[in-house]
């Protein structure tokens, strides 16, 4: 099913029921001479002073002249049921909740009928059988292709990455794309208020070794595109069956009109770059070289060596059967291949 961390989103007045004048400030134009009171947006001092929970609700405005309601809100607000995300189960619990905040009273299901989608976050949290960081770092293999910037960033606290940002080099915007991968416990355990807030509700346990896979939409022809629909009220976004993310990781990792030992050879190295200096690494290369081109058979590398030069094939033979023995190549490189066919199917299964 699919969810949403947040929603820009606009809706009709007619779903307004009142609201609270003391947290919204007036903005006015000049038309014919006379100050017009046309806007109502809300006044973040204001919210301060009368003590007012907003937990999930970003922003809210009103529009007498165009008739319409601007709100942007985050899962957040569905407190106890925040891991589920906003999704067609629980978004009449995510606007009765900020609705409880006494900002703004509106009509519920008028306003969710009612309201099309201005931008969006899509989001999948996906339980790992192996570590967030390492998964997030086995990623950054992918900057091999070229189709994608990649951009890593560190936890500050930490020596691991904390998330990793894929965004599509193309100027149409309907074919951007950007997705985010990060830890959602480093996330959600970051000090700052919303958090503290949101943690007397949720365990922050349910999210260790979860990863959030994200893409941000910020215009209608992407959004159209990515989620399959024409309409973008906020019932058909809800309702559309297209697995985005999962779409997306399909294009980032499934590299075409390339030379595949070449990325195969590329990941052999990008791991191993991960526990050696570049002087050793260079050094093993060559080695590593004879060892692919011999199809990781011992034989064939001890009748390279019969017939070579060097004067110690004892030696030679002992540091082939350790390379062979200790750098597990074929093992490692299956880890970042496992942690790829999971997401994968993880994704195709949200």
């Amino acid at each position: 099913m699919l969810g949403l961390d947040s929603i820009k989103l606009v809706s009709s007045l007619d779903c307004i029921n009142s609201i609270n004048d003391n947290v919204f400030q007036n903005d006015t134009s000049n038309l014919s001479g006379e100050v017009i009171k046309h806007k109502k947006v809300l006044n973040g001092q204001r919210l301060k002073e009368f003590g007012f929970e907003m937990l999930g609700l970003k922003n809210i405005s009103v529009d007498y002249l165009k008739g319409e309601l601007l709100m942007e809100v985050s899962a957040k607000a569905l407190k106890h049921k925040y891991p589920e995300q906003i999704n067609l189960n629980t978004v009449e619990q995510e606007f009765n909740n900020i609705k409880g905040y006494n900002v703004i009273d509106f009509n519920t299901p008028v306003l969710i009928d009612n309201a099309n989608v201005l931008t969006c976050d899509c989001t999948n949290d996906l339980k790992l059988t192996r570590d967030v960081s390492k998964v997030i770092k086995d990623l950054e293999v992918f900057r091999f292709n070229q189709k994608y910037d990649c951009t890593t960033y560190p936890d500050k606290k930490n020596s691991y990455e904390e998330s990793i940002v894929f965004d599509k080099n193309v100027k149409s915007k309907a074919s951007k794309e950007r997705l985010t991968i990060y830890s959602k416990y480093i996330d959600v355990t970051r000090d700052n208020k919303s958090n503290r807030e949101l943690l007397k509700y949720v365990d922050p346990e349910v999210f260790i070794n979860k990863a959030r896979f994200e893409s941000r939409h910020t215009s209608f022809e992407q959004m159209r595109k990515h989620f399959n629909i024409i309409d973008l009220s906020l019932v058909n976004v809800l309702n559309s069956q297209e697995q985005v993310n999962a779409k997306i990781f399909d294009k980032i990792t499934n590299i075409e009109n390339i030379n595949f030992e070449n990325l195969q050879n590329y990941k052999r190295f990008f791991i191993m770059s991960q526990e050696m200096q570049m002087s050793n690494l260079v050094k093993l290369a060559g080695e590593l070289a004879i060892v692919i081109a011999c199809n990781y058979n011992v034989d064939l590398i001890n009748s390279i060596i019969k017939n070579s030069k060097t004067t110690n094939k004892t030696y030679a033979r002992k540091r082939f059967e350790s390379i062979m023995k200790n750098i597990d190549i074929a093992g490692r490189e299956l880890e970042i291949d496992k942690s790829i066919n999971e997401i994968k199917s993880l994704l195709r299964a949200a």
